[in-house]
């Protein structure tokens, strides 16, 4: 693939994004210690392996309680026209890192998969180039969001979800894992939060308004 010397900051990050066959689902930015940074979630990591044929191998450096040390190893085939036959192997190693200060919630139960997903995250994002554009992987940040479910809970008992849909809502609530799954969850309550009260928040909405939205979802 020709690229321009005057690529953009834009662009690149369009044509890696296409190089490794990502998709607007796998892509999204947040805030981080007060700065906006671009993240590529799980799915989005283990696609990009798999597309690109990328080869990782782990060792495991330390592991004690809740903290946890993983070394990996990738290797990339890429396109290098000096070469005779057009292709060069690209290897890279870093490490993931796990521990009680950079886990939340759940997760600090399991410090050596956690490693892993980082290790896997930083070799393959450094493989394809991705890294040193600023994109991080989802696992590699300690994201307040992936463990906020007491925000998820009190949306829940405030919404107007009853029944089969209250339970099932709950349920998904606890299988929250990643950004994705979260962010779904986040966007279904917010659809049944119950309406402000209508003397008090100067809301418009009717007794019968909400009768009727509570009718449909029992």
């Amino acid at each position: 693939m020709i690229i321009k010397m005057s690529e953009t900051k834009s662009e690149t990050l369009n044509r890696l994004y296409k190089e490794n066959g990502l998709t607007k689902e796998d892509i999204f930015t947040t805030s981080y210690k007060g700065n906006k940074v671009t993240i590529i979630t799980r799915t989005g990591i283990e696609k990009i392996q798999a597309k690109r044929g990328i080869k990782v191998s782990y060792n495991l450096i330390h592991v004690n309680g809740k903290s946890a040390v993983i070394q990996a190893y990738g290797e990339i085939l890429v396109r290098d026209d000096m070469k005779p036959h057009g292709n060069k192997l690209l290897k890279m190693e870093t490490f993931g890192e796990a521990n009680a200060d950079n886990l939340k919630g759940m997760a600090d139960r399991y410090p050596v998969a956690m490693a892993e997903k980082r290790a896997l995250s930083r070799v393959v994002l450094k493989l394809t180039g991705l890294y040193k554009e600023g994109i991080h992987g989802e696992d590699e940040l300690t994201l307040d969001y992936d463990f906020d479910r007491e925000k998820l809970d009190n949306m829940l008992f405030n919404s107007t979800l009853q029944g089969k849909a209250f339970n099932k809502m709950r349920d998904s609530i606890e299988m929250i894992d990643d950004q994705l799954s979260f962010s779904i969850v986040k966007q279904e309550l917010e659809k049944w939060q119950l309406p402000d009260d209508p003397i008090d928040q100067g809301n418009s909405a009717s007794a019968k308004d909400i009768q009727k939205k509570l009718d449909t979802h029992v």
